[in-house]
């Protein structure tokens, strides 16, 4: 097993051809080597809710460390700096009660104390991430607000419904309100339980996103073996990719 773990990693750098906006959500779930059924593909990075890297990683996809909620903040400089990290990503749903649920005041105190700081080593920062309920951007547009000072390179944002023409709209109305950032869109799921209405989602929106300069990144949720009762997850119980997991990695 290790022989063949160790070609993998020879041989990855010459066969993977990705694009630089697609990228994975990557819920481990109890199968980490799930990871490796990514290699060779269309993802360029990789996220999973958390400041520590996916271990056992792939060679040539991009980690993006999280800061989730407010635990375990005070170790978030010194992680991201040691892993030479690139991008950052904020807070997970701050708007939303089951998430990370952070008020607006304290997420700025925390952002000012413990996440702008990487701005001075040459990190991109990205947003808090919020919801695409209707809590998702007024709170967004408070954080902006009473952030002064601090260094935003990209807006996150998630979304979940029903429909392409639904999202690529959502997705316009983020632009409108903050046309100087760039966005990234780090889950999306078309919440349907129709395989092939999903499938058709996923390659509407993707085309959308990949022809838009504004969209910078975007990661589908979910890479993980079950999203259920949906339709979204990209490997079946098995580890193996499904027909949306096959034409998102090597479509």
């Amino acid at each position: 097993m290790f022989v063949r773990f160790l070609a993998l990693f020879v041989v990855l750098p010459l066969v993977l051809a990705s694009n630089p906006k697609r990228g994975l959500a990557f819920d481990p779930a109890g199968y980490p080597e799930d990871i490796y059924k990514a290699s060779g593909g269309s993802c360029s990075w990789v996220y999973n809710w958390s400041p520590s890297s996916p271990s056992p990683s792939v060679s040539g996809i991009e980690f993006v460390p999280m800061q989730w909620g407010t635990d375990g903040l005070n170790g978030f400089l010194s992680r991201a700096r040691s892993d030479s990290a690139m991008n950052v990503l904020g807070f997970n749903e701050p708007d939303y009660g089951q998430q990370s649920n952070i008020p607006v005041g304290t997420a700025v105190q925390m952002w000012k104390a413990d996440i702008n700081p990487l701005a001075s080593s040459g990190i991109r920062l990205g947003s808090p991430a919020v919801t695409s309920a209707d809590s998702g951007l007024p709170w967004l547009s408070a954080f902006l607000a009473q952030c002064s000072g601090c260094t935003i390179n990209f807006l996150a944002v998630h979304w979940y419904g029903e429909g392409a023409a639904n999202l690529i709209l959502y997705l316009q109305k983020v632009h409108s309100m903050y046309p100087n950032y760039k966005i990234w869109v780090t889950e999306f799921a078309d919440t349907r339980t129709d395989a092939g209405a999903v499938l058709e989602f996923m390659k509407q929106v993707v085309a959308f996103m990949d022809a838009t300069d504004w969209i910078e990144k975007y990661a589908w949720f979910a890479y993980k073996r079950t999203t259920s009762p949906l339709a979204s997850n990209m490997l079946d119980g098995n580890g193996n990719l499904t027909p949306l997991g096959q034409w998102y990695i090597h479509g």
